[in-house]
């Protein structure tokens, strides 16, 4: 299996990337509603043992049929590592998640409403490429080399539209059910605690200048000295439900079944690429086998802007 994700992530990173040149409404809104990378500044003030940084690298790659098409796909190779401030500065069990999503647009673009539908689905690989027992002799998960994989499906929409109170702001609304089901599973210690049902739903809100603004929904190509279309201000809000089998913990149990973040950032213009970023995150540590942790983290650092495409 590791050996077919290596050969995977290597025909993906020589694909040739679409969506760079691709000024689309269609590229522009699936690239703002799909990963993007980050990394931190240490490892903020919260419960997370120190780091010296945590970082999300990851690309995507738009598939489309045909220009005009309203189906498209994206395939993202990722991966999360956290260097922990240690002897020998290790970078342990990196997070590697491999994905592919499937997007269906289908609301036409209508200028004076400026709303647009997308149906997607996705096929999500996560492991930590440890093959050591996943339990230690006490009994305790071993996070030091234990083995962690899953595979899941996620499902939902997402709505791009233009608020009504901000003529230069934008909305997208996201909600998916992410599934983890028993027959794609190699761990069944893992499914009993790890909970394989979860409902996000994420509010992304974009204030752009007037004149950017314009040009996203005018549908006119700009000159190459003004081809950069990125908002100045972003917010993200994200809440996650759990409701699957997780041993030990009630169905009630709100503080482990219920996680969220807030998450705000600005794009100088001093920077060409990435934007600053600050956040407030709390809720199961999505970081591998590290799951039974709950964290509650503020942290600031630098991410890449989905809107310099």
């Amino acid at each position: 299996m590791k050996k077919h994700l290596i050969i995977l992530l290597i025909v993906i990173n020589i694909l040739p990337l679409f969506a760079q040149n691709n000024q689309q409404r269609f590229s522009r809104y699936i690239l703002a509603n799909s990963e993007v990378g980050y990394i931190t500044f240490l490892d903020g003030i919260g419960n997370l043992e120190p780091l010296w940084f945590e970082a999300k690298l990851t690309s995507n790659y738009l598939l489309r049929v045909r220009k005009n098409s309203s189906t498209g796909a994206v395939i993202t190779p990722k991966m999360i590592l956290r260097m922990y401030q240690r002897d020998s500065q290790p970078v342990a069990t990196p997070s590697y998640m491999p994905q592919i999503t499937f997007y269906h647009q289908l609301k036409n673009f209508h200028p004076n409403r400026a709303h647009i539908f997308y149906l997607f689905g996705s096929i999500v690989h996560h492991s930590n490429g440890q093959d050591g027992d996943f339990f230690n002799l006490d009994g305790t998960i071993n996070t030091d080399d234990g083995s962690f994989s899953t595979n899941y499906f996620e499902v939902g929409f997402f709505l791009t539209k233009l608020l009504k109170f901000q003529e230069n702001t934008t909305e997208f609304f996201r909600s998916y059910i992410e599934y983890h089901p028993r027959f794609m599973q190699d761990n069944d210690d893992l499914i009993k605690i790890y909970g394989n049902l979860r409902w996000h739903n994420d509010i992304q809100i974009f204030k752009f200048s007037k004149e950017n603004f314009t040009a996203i929904f005018s549908g006119k190509d700009k000159s190459e000295n003004d081809a950069k279309i990125r908002p100045n201000i972003r917010a993200i809000f994200n809440t996650t439900i759990i409701f699957g089998e997780m041993e030990n913990v009630g169905d009630f149990d709100f503080s482990k079944r219920i996680g969220g973040s807030i998450t705000l950032s600005y794009n100088p213009k001093y920077l060409e690429d990435v934007r600053i970023f600050a956040q407030y995150y709390y809720g199961q540590d999505y970081y591998n086998i590290h799951f039974e942790n709950t964290l509650s983290e503020f942290r600031i650092g630098l991410m890449t802007d989905s809107f310099g495409i």
